[in-house]
């Protein structure tokens, strides 16, 4: 794999975390992981030490993106975004009082349904935002 960008598809056995790791150790240039659940992928995490450029695609892009790349149709290029300074978002306030806005909730309510889900960001948007606020 080394030098190549690996398209790989995410089995949810281990996290996408353990997928970057892996693609880095073999030598990649890139990842791109599919998420078999559907068309619209989930937020994969990532992996911060492997500094390795990444994209997340639904199913169907993906099936298409394998397809093309079988038959010699399709190339791919990535580019890591890295000008500046590497910032860390465990250093930002807000994503620290969103993430918490998440246990505050799941502390009132067992989520298991997506409009529960979708409460639990509203909660941990309100956190971050009330976090910003100033007299």
């Amino acid at each position: 794999m080394t030098g190549k960008i690996v398209l790989t598809p995410f089995s949810g056995v281990c996290n996408s975390a353990n997928v970057v790791a892996n693609s880095k150790a073999a030598g990649a240039a890139g990842v791109i992981i599919v998420d078999p659940a559907g068309d619209n992928p989930r937020g994969f995490g990532g992996n911060g030490p492997s500094n390795l450029p990444g994209l997340a695609v639904g199913v169907t892009v993906g099936e298409s993106l394998k397809a093309g790349l079988a038959a010699g149709t399709v190339t791919v290029t990535m580019h890591s975004v890295s000008a500046g300074v590497e910032r860390d978002g465990d250093l930002d306030n807000t994503v620290v009082a969103h993430e918490w806005g998440h246990y505050l909730h799941h502390r009132l309510a067992a989520c298991g349904a997506q409009q529960c889900s979708g409460m639990s960001e509203g909660w941990g948007d309100f956190n971050a935002l009330m976090m910003m606020l100033r007299e």
